[in-house]
């Protein structure tokens, strides 16, 4: 993981403190993105590399750096399931987003299924989206930019799926959020100023890196996009949030995200194909080839 980590440099155990170099001259992948308007597919195959690197650090039950990990599944999928909301009401726009997610219909039904399917075997970063990945130095080419991934406090031993639904969930986050204001979904698509179309070769891209340097999960390849795309939507629920967290009026993209996970998460057999642009889940030889 060297490769992915800022320099470490100190520990203060007294007062709990980690001290990691800053990484000059680097800026976000959502910096990057919004400036190029479009989703470069090399460097998303470079993000799919990136994930599967660290998801090789496997755990097994009871072994010793367990009890270094909560190993606890993310705070959405226990929602339905919460005796006390009032910490999530933190503003009227959260409250009312809150709401919606609460009394979608099936709702319970599907995220519990997600949290009942949760796995703890490997390590993951558990808040993995654009924001925590930086690039530098700035100026050079991309492909000459060093990746980096930041931010990782909350690291866990857990589901593997998260995190690529998490990366997955930027992609389409991007595309949501170019969309004008609005409620006709005709509209919606068509007004998009990041087309769908340019975003689709990148997921793609994405996950073709990733399952193909994936020993862990390239043999079960079709059943593991599927869990994917179950976390992606959850995670969207959890963007949505927290567009809203601190909001008095209702975000109309946070609406926007949370209407289209519930969607993903009613009907996730069409969502590989017809938003991620991932025609074979298991890809052959050949564009193991390409993508190595």
């Amino acid at each position: 993981m060297r490769d992915l980590l800022p320099r470490f440099r100190l520990y203060d155990a007294e007062q709990g403190i980690l001290i990691n170099d800053l990484i000059p001259n680097s800026e976000t992948l959502t910096a990057v993105h919004k400036k190029l308007g479009t989703c470069p597919v090399d460097l998303a195959a470079r993000l799919g590399t990136a994930l599967s690197t660290y998801h090789a650090i496997r755990f097994v039950e009871g072994a010793p750096q367990a009890a270094l990990f909560p190993q606890q599944s993310p705070w959405i999928l226990r929602l339905h399931g919460e005796a006390d909301l009032s910490g999530m009401r933190r503003s009227p726009a959260a409250s009312a987003l809150v709401d919606i997610l609460l009394a979608a219909p099936g709702a319970s039904t599907m995220l519990g299924a997600l949290r009942d399917g949760w796995k703890r075997d490997t390590l993951i970063h558990t808040d993995m989206r654009w924001e925590n990945c930086l690039l530098a130095p700035k100026g050079d080419a991309l492909a000459d930019r060093r990746l980096y991934v930041i931010d990782w406090e909350l690291a866990d031993i857990g589901d593997a799926a998260w995190d690529v639904g998490s990366m997955l969930q930027s992609y389409l986050a991007f595309w949501i959020g170019s969309m004008p204001a609005g409620t006709d979904p005709a509209a919606l698509f068509a007004g998009a100023a990041v087309p769908l179309a340019t975003v689709q070769p990148a997921t793609s891209a994405f996950w073709t890196a990733y399952i193909t340097a994936s020993a862990a999960y390239r043999d079960d390849a079709a059943d593991f996009l599927t869990r994917c795309i179950g976390m992606m939507a959850a995670r969207m629920m959890v963007t949505a949030f927290e567009r809203s967290a601190w909001s008095q009026a209702t975000d109309p993209t946070a609406i926007l995200l949370a209407q289209t996970a519930l969607n993903i998460l009613a009907d996730p057999d069409r969502v590989a194909e017809e938003l991620l642009g991932i025609v074979d889940p298991a890809p052959d030889a050949r564009h193991q080839a390409i993508a190595a």
